[in-house]
């Protein structure tokens, strides 16, 4: 066994002395991890570590007890706000003390007065106005000393392209753009008062209590039944039933030829075929249908007007022109020559005018002309048979195409 020495008294007190000192230093520090106070302060002064109180230098000759203790209520190792988030010890960093917030931010608001011109004009997505005055000026410039372009009617139907700042619109009119003062248009459906007899041109048709096919539907309509138009608009047309029953209806399907009435005798003649050109001699002792027999056969040439060849309209004139009467060449121009008579009311010689497209679109366009010779009967220039025939009115009729007008050149 070792002989160890034991150590001498003064040796054993510093020996207290020191591992007193040392475990009183490293309680704090090992409870810094646990975020934990050691002893709360005792006093407003700032926390110390005074563990010792050193003993006047002039006593130090004394020995042992050169050193002595201090109070424990002087030993104020930490104030009670210290924590493990404060402390620096840990190697951790403090928490930075707010700032202030920012000053609100100033924005300085100034008044811009913008110059516009006098006039100016905003573009707009195109929609359909309609005049609802007796006359309108249709103007080429926005001003009412500029050129009149038109004079659009009440009812008619125009289209919106720009507005202004001023009581001007900018609209289109059959394709021409112009101006005119929105205080006579609306964008709601204007009906022109009318006075015409119209015929039911459909199987059936609904007769509504507005102009809307979502409306109510207060009667149907039987084909061709005769009705008065009382105001016709857009696509509409108000009317009147013999019963005295008042509604709206679609314009396309009206039309102004009522059934053709074929008496006993012209019966049996409507189904013959005179596709061949041979027809039976003139009865009627006109000197136009005697005229217009000299054409049969001649060919169908689009655009001609002689034996050689001829048109609907290019027959016709040649007629007239034989007979020493010069009337226009086209078609379209016949609804104005001449005098209007009904149907009922036609004698040979008369010209018919019919719209022989099928179309409907509600409107009527003169595109087909031809001779009445009686009997439910007239002569024209077939594009179908390619020559000069006789048919039966009544087929063409039966056929799609409508009568437009009568008309009747000299007495």
């Amino acid at each position: 066994m070792l002989n160890r020495k034991k150590p001498s008294p003064k040796q054993l007190r510093h020996l207290i002395i020191t591992t007193t000192v040392s475990l009183v230093a490293a309680i704090p520090v090992l409870c810094q991890p646990l975020g934990l106070a050691f002893f709360p302060a005792i006093s407003s002064q700032p926390p110390t570590i005074s563990m010792l109180s050193a003993v006047p230098a002039a006593e130090s000759a004394k020995g042992p007890s050169a050193y002595k203790l201090a109070p424990v209520e002087m030993m104020s190792v930490v104030d009670s706000s210290f924590s493990r988030q404060s402390s620096s010890t840990n190697g951790s960093t403090a928490e930075k003390p707010t700032e202030n917030p920012a000053e609100p931010l100033q924005i300085e608001v100034r008044e811009v007065e913008i110059q516009l011109p006098e006039l100016y004009w905003l573009t707009v997505d195109e929609y359909p106005l309609y005049v609802n005055t007796s006359a309108l000026n249709f103007r080429a410039q926005p001003n009412t000393d500029a050129e009149i372009l038109d004079v659009l009617e009440l009812a008619d139907k125009i289209i919106c392209i720009s507005e202004s700042n001023k009581e001007w619109i900018q609209v289109k009119s059959d394709d021409q753009v112009g101006f005119i003062s929105s205080e006579y248009v609306t964008r709601e459906l204007v009906f022109r008062p009318v006075e015409q007899t119209r015929y039911v041109d459909a199987s059936q048709l609904n007769l509504r209590a507005e102009a809307s096919t979502d409306s109510e539907v207060l009667a149907k309509l039987d084909h061709l039944q005769k009705l008065t138009r009382i105001a016709v608009a857009d696509g509409w047309s108000k009317v009147k039933t013999a019963d005295g029953k008042t509604g709206f209806v679609a314009s396309k399907y009206l039309t102004e030829q009522g059934p053709v009435p074929v008496s006993r005798s012209s019966s049996s003649s409507s189904s013959r075929d005179y596709s061949s050109g041979n027809a039976p001699a003139n009865p009627s002792g006109s000197r136009i249908v005697d005229i217009a027999y000299q054409a049969l056969g001649t060919p169908y040439v689009w655009g001609s007007s002689s034996l050689s060849g001829m048109d609907c309209s290019g027959f016709t004139s040649w007629v007239y022109r034989q007979a020493g009467i010069s009337i226009s060449r086209s078609s379209r121009d016949y609804p104005r020559i001449g005098t209007g008579v009904s149907y009922s009311n036609a004698r040979p010689g008369d010209i018919l005018v019919m719209d022989a497209r099928r179309s409907g679109d509600g409107q009527l366009i003169p595109s087909h002309v031809a001779l009445y010779i009686g009997g439910d009967k007239m002569i024209h220039a077939s594009s179908s048979k390619r020559k000069v025939i006789v048919a039966s009115v009544s087929s063409i009729l039966n056929w799609g195409a409508k009568l437009i007008t009568v008309r009747r050149i000299g007495g």
